[in-house]
């Protein structure tokens, strides 16, 4: 009977311990894909990256998907973002010491 009792805690204990692994990786993924759209909006293309990459590292795994593909999602399009040019109209919104592209 006591070996019963054992394994049946074990067993919870491991649930919850899942529980809070998955809660941890779905907080951390959308903390940081938050962080990485708040840069790659000021154009901060390098600390969005960084951000992006991050973030996808610490949800890894099969507990929140939604979130890695959100995080590859933004990945995509900060390469894109790199790679076009800083309309003048845009450059005069984020205000003079910003540096453009071209």
């Amino acid at each position: 009977m006591q070996f019963r009792n054992v394994r049946s805690r074990a067993q919870q204990d491991a649930q919850r311990s899942l529980a809070a692994v998955k809660e941890m990786a779905k907080t951390r993924g959308e903390t940081y894909l938050e962080y990485a759209k708040s840069y790659l909006s000021r154009r901060d293309f390098q600390n969005a990256k960084a951000t992006a990459i991050e973030g996808r590292r610490l949800c890894r795994g099969p507990f929140y998907l939604a979130v890695e593909e959100q995080l590859d999602d933004l990945i995509r399009e900060i390469h894109v973002a790199e790679k076009t040019p800083l309309k003048h109209s845009e450059a005069a919104e984020l205000g003079p010491n910003m540096p453009t592209n071209g």
